[in-house]
């Protein structure tokens, strides 16, 4: 997209181009990045599932403010985690320790 600008106090006009900030520049960044967002999009609704009414999904009957404050522990560690992807996806020097930190998450979930 070029934009002509004219320069205070010179009064000249001048060609320049700029380009709109975009998550993905190219295919193969697209590529990169697809699995954090869809882990993004898995993790976040779970997280609040566990945080706020587990007993909906899971056959548990909470008794203790224990134990709700695990639940909600456990909905702050996955909010974590999506946070710290969802800086992976939109700046490029975090994408490295997300992609690194999912693929421990995930693991985590495999062999739990």
């Amino acid at each position: 997209m070029s934009i002509r600008v004219i320069l205070p106090f010179s009064g000249k006009i001048v060609l320049r181009t700029y380009y709109a900030k975009c998550m993905f520049k190219t295919k193969k960044d697209f590529i990169n990045k697809i699995h954090l967002i869809i882990s993004v999009c898995l993790v976040m609704p779970v997280s609040f599932v566990y945080g706020f009414n587990p007993s909906s999904e899971f056959d548990i009957q909470l008794q203790t403010i224990d134990e709700h404050n695990f639940f909600k522990a456990i909905m702050g560690l996955y909010l974590g985690f999506s946070a710290l992807w969802i800086l992976g996806i939109f700046k490029h020097q975090y994408l490295k320790i997300a992609v690194i930190t999912n693929i421990v998450f995930m693991l985590g979930l495999g062999f739990g």
